[in-house]
This record gives structure tokens, C-alpha cells and sequence, in this order.
């Protein structure tokens, strides 16, 4: 658990997720980056349906309501990742704190193009998040890398190091494991992406299930901040 200034946190109130600072501790809640996968074993249909998943999950008023209740709102980025050199910033670092924010980050989620279709490097992804972080205009509580896959390294850095990388620069890696052709997926991210303070693994059974355990996946990532305490 992270604390902030004179933040005290304790037992039965810290398995709540809830997080006490002051309100101009720092310039936002939470810095997300999302991290998508465009390799070649997506095709197009389970490319839209990850987009529009994270577009429809970010519409929802739960969402909307975490965000808003984050001290300064929440700044995210979008980026598209496939082999060791193929990594890109789909929507660059924006501050959202209103509905109206929100619902505009996430119809540019759903319209984006798509960028690659090549190798699998998730190693190299997490690199390219972790730079990404550190060219963050806005200081905030908490870094995190949200990395969705569907298959395990076959190119790029290692993963493993690149994920203990982003621990020691203070990202926590949280990842969605999307099941499928490849039955290691889940052994893979567990052992080689998960990393940092109250990292998690989310699965899913499949693309036509990806919206619903996204949107899981960002309550988790999205404490209840109650400020001024």
C-alpha cells in the first residue's frame, strides 16, 4: 500500500481499498496506461471487440465514479503493442476527472486504428510503458501498467525483467489474460507480468468476454479516495 504525507492507513479499512491524503497531495489518483495487444494471433474481429470492450467499460457509471472520486482525477494513455520494435501510442497521456472527459477518452478508444500485426513482445511493451510513465506531465499516487494478451513472448526483452524493471521504477503491472490457442497464458502472465505492490491477474475465457472482466479489472485499479482526512 502506498502512502501520501501524513496518510495513515490501517487493517480492515486498507482491505477496503481506501486511500487517505490530503487533497493537494499530488497532481492525480492514479496514472493508467493501458497496454493492448495487436499481434498477429488477434485478428480483427477480437481486435474490435478489446477496443470497444475498454471504450464500453469506461462509459459505465461505476467507472465514471471511481475517477471522479480520485483526487485530481485520473491520467491515462493508450498504447498498442506487437513485436521487440513495434510499440505505439495509440492516445497520449490525458488528465480525466468528468463524465465528460471520460466518455471522450473512451470513443477515441473505440475508432482507433489499429497499429500492428506482427511477433509477440510483451517484454518490450512494458519498457515502452515504463519511459511512458516517466514522460507523465502529471505526478500521481499511483503508476500502472495494464497489460491484456493473449500469448506468451516469442520476441522482444524478456518479460520477467522488464516486469521486475517496472517494480523497481515504481509501476505496478497489473495484466488480463485473455484464454485461448495458447494454454500457457495464464502460467505465463502469473510468472513473467504480474509485478508490484497489489498487482493482480484478471482472466478472461475469451474476446466476447473481455469487456466484462476489463471492467472488473479497472474497479480494482481505481481505489476509493476520500480526501481531506
Amino acid at each position: 500500500m502506498f502512502l501520501s504525507g501524513k496518510c495513515l492507513i490501517s487493517g480492515s479499512i486498507s482491505a477496503l481499498g481506501l486511500v487517505f491524503l490530503p487533497l493537494k497531495a499530488m497532481s492525480c489518483g492514479v496514472a493508467l496506461l493501458l497496454a493492448i495487444d495487436v499481434s498477429f494471433s488477434i485478428d480483427t474481429a477480437e481486435y474490435n471487440l478489446q477496443a470497444s470492450g475498454m471504450a464500453s467499460a469506461l462509459h459505465q457509471q461505476d467507472v465514471q465514479l471511481a475517477i471522479g472520486a480520485s483526487p485530481g482525477g485520473v491520467a491515462m494513455a493508450v498504447i498498442q503493442w506487437s513485436g521487440g520494435d513495434e510499440q505505439f501510442l495509440a492516445l497520449t497521456w490525458t488528465l480525466l476527472s468528468s463524465p465528460t472527459d471520460i466518455d471522450n477518452f473512451a470513443s477515441n478508444i473505440a475508432t482507433m486504428p489499429r497499429a500492428f500485426t506482427g511477433d509477440t513482445a510483451p517484454g518490450s511493451a512494458l519498457e515502452y510503458g515504463i519511459a511512458l510513465h516517466d514522460a507523465n506531465p502529471w505526478h500521481c499516487l499511483r503508476r500502472v501498467i495494464d497489460l491484456s494478451g493473449d500469448g506468451s513472448q516469442n520476441s522482444g526483452v524478456d518479460t520477467g525483467l522488464a516486469s521486475y524493471a517496472a517494480a523497481k521504477s515504481d509501476v505496478t503491472v497489473n495484466g488480463l489474460a485473455i484464454l485461448g490457442s495458447d494454454r500457457n497464458i495464464e502460467q505465463f502472465f502469473l510468472q513473467n507480468v504480474v509485478r508490484g505492490p497489489n498487482s493482480f491477474l484478471e482472466i478472461t475465457s475469451g474476446f466476447n468476454d473481455f469487456e466484462r472482466v476489463f471492467h472488473k479489472k479497472l474497479l480494482r485499479e481505481l481505489p476509493i479516495f476520500l480526501s481531506g482526512l
